[in-house]
């Protein structure tokens, strides 16, 4: 290993490093879990509501203690369920043979003024 290459990847630990915690404290909470299918909204639920979806006979998503996940999933490969839980908009759960979006939402934000 050369030289430079030493400090390219000490340059790259630190970026890593440095942004990791500014994207971990920038993430915006929410308070509302927006599920769509099919780019149709399906069901919005407060986050602090514990309950149990059931998402066209197809999937089943779980709200309980602040967080959301999928339960379960009819699709092949359950990427979706590995996706684990969610608690702020900074990610979603996607199950792409069946089209669900699982997000979390701030429903007090103003999306759109319309003048």
């Amino acid at each position: 290993m050369k030289k430079n290459d030493f400090f390219f990847i000490l340059f790259v630990l630190f970026v890593l490093a440095v942004s990791y915690p500014v994207m971990k404290y920038t993430a915006k909470g929410g308070d509302t879990v927006k599920i769509t299918v099919d780019g149709r909204l399906f069901s919005e639920k407060p986050l602090s509501e514990n309950c149990e979806i059931p998402i066209n006979d197809t999937n089943t998503a779980v709200i309980e203690n602040g967080t959301v996940y999928m339960k379960y999933a009819s699709c092949p490969d359950k990427l979706c369920i590995h996706q684990g839980r969610i608690r702020n908009s900074s990610k979603k759960i996607i199950c792409l043979p069946n089209k669900v979006v699982i997000e979390v939402i701030k429903k007090s934000e103003i999306d759109t003024v319309v003048r």
